[in-house]
């Protein structure tokens, strides 16, 4: 794989890491072979570290900063620190501050016994950074009978981003049904509209300049590099991911300095239904005329009719030319994308 227009990177850590200096170790020895062997030089835009529940904090400080320190990095870059454990200390907050993080998300396990503590690990870092987002699981009775509240809570702080994920977490022991989830998901986009955060794609709300670049750069094929267990790349021809087991991602660097598990060529059809399933699940919705280009008028008849279908059962409405999938349909989005998108 070839990534010499490469600016967007991601670095994982596992939600739950047994080994974790031995996986440091790998982490590092990827990304510098990486650098050495496959990478021309340009400067960072987005970079994503991602940690799970599982946290190890003098890891954490170094693997966010062995790129900022070591590339160019463009100005107004984005880069991000999600983190999953609230036991993160405010010293370590000021230390990622310092080395040039500029935006943190906090996941937030809605029925777990950190529920609090997530809350005021979001006060903590708002006091540090001006970007600030939260992750919500909202699929656990837990959010399910307190969700207002909470609302009403982070509308109060300076947020600026607000992630709803339809499954209840790694600790969730009482899931929402379907239709309780779909009632729930539709009352939480209304709330978070009317404090301010509008919808931009099928998970994420933002008030106004608060849109997270590392987000966006999934839907409209920007090329990006992950390292860790698990990561996803793509260098605008081929996706690639890394073994996902923990073991055998770092057997896998020490012996051979990667651990691309399986590699894809994102052929021109693909890439076309890529472009329209991400338009389809943004907050703005496809144009219906790009799902009729190269047609035929019997494919257009048909998939109207599906569209008219789909609309009857409250799963889509056309606005203004545009498709738009509603509450309920974007729990069942990859069903919908399947009957319409050729």
């Amino acid at each position: 794989m070839s990534f010499f227009k490469v600016s967007s990177w991601y670095i994982g850590w596992p939600s739950t890491i047994s080994m974790p200096e031995s996986y440091y170790a790998a982490l590092i020895e990827e990304i510098n072979f990486f650098k050495k062997n496959q990478f021309s030089k340009m400067a960072i835009d987005t970079l994503f570290v991602e940690c799970g529940l599982s946290f190890y904090e003098p890891l954490l400080l170094d693997t966010a900063s062995i790129l900022i320190r070591s590339e160019k990095i463009n100005d107004g870059a984005e880069l991000s620190v999600e983190i999953g454990c609230p036991a993160i200390t405010d010293h370590a907050l000021q230390a990622l501050q310092i080395k040039g993080i500029n935006r943190v998300t906090v996941t937030l396990e809605d029925c777990c016994q950190v529920y609090g503590e997530s809350l005021r690990l979001v006060e903590r870092a708002n006091r540090l950074f001006g970007r600030v987002g939260l992750d919500v699981y909202i699929g656990c009775t837990h959010l399910a009978n307190d969700w207002q509240r909470l609302l009403k809570l982070l509308a109060t702080t300076p947020l600026q981003h607000i992630s709803l994920y339809f499954s209840g977490g790694t600790a969730c022991q009482a899931p929402l049904d379907d239709e309780r989830l779909v009632d729930l998901y539709a009352d939480m986009a209304a709330h978070l509209a009317s404090y301010g955060f509008m919808q931009y794609t099928t998970y994420d709300f933002a008030r106004e300049g608060g849109r997270s670049r590392c987000q966006l750069i999934y839907t409209d094929h920007t090329p990006y590099k992950g390292f860790g267990s698990a990561a996803c790349s793509f260098d605008g021809e081929f996706r690639s991911q890394n073994y996902e087991q923990e073991s055998v991602y770092i057997e896998s660097i020490s012996r051979l300095g990667t651990a691309e598990q399986y590699r894809e060529v994102l052929a021109p059809a693909m890439r076309r239904q890529e472009s329209l399933m991400f338009a389809l699940s943004s907050a703005e919705g496809l144009v219906l005329e790009r799902l009729f280009l190269g047609g035929s008028p019997a494919i257009r008849e048909s998939i109207e009719q599906k569209i008219g279908m789909l609309s009857k059962h409250g799963l889509v409405r056309v606005v203004n030319g545009h498709l738009r999938l509603t509450a309920a349909g974007r729990l069942v989005s990859h069903t919908i994308e399947a009957q319409i998108i050729r």
